[in-house]
């Protein structure tokens, strides 16, 4: 579990490298391993963010990432699921 201050803390650092938020890309879902897995593409001026949420069988959040996206990625393609601790 992650204390809501830590969140916050990365949440508000992240314009300081990227600029100022432009926009949301378009929710895609997948499941994988058991999870339903969202991931939003987050804009910025200088690049984009995956948000990717994976959330359980009990409508759960068992799993936030925040990585930039991948440039070669093809339209609605889904990202590789990052591994399971």
């Amino acid at each position: 579990e992650v204390p809501e201050d830590n969140l916050r803390d990365v949440w508000q650092s992240l314009p300081q490298p990227l600029g100022a938020a432009t926009g949301r890309g378009a929710p895609q879902t997948a499941e994988q391993g058991g999870y339903q897995v969202v991931m939003v593409p987050l804009m910025y001026e200088g690049g984009v963010i995956l948000a990717q949420t994976a959330i359980d069988a009990e409508g759960r959040i068992a799993g936030f990432l925040l990585q930039p996206a991948q440039p070669a990625q093809a339209p609605g393609q889904a990202p590789p699921a990052p591994p399971e601790s």
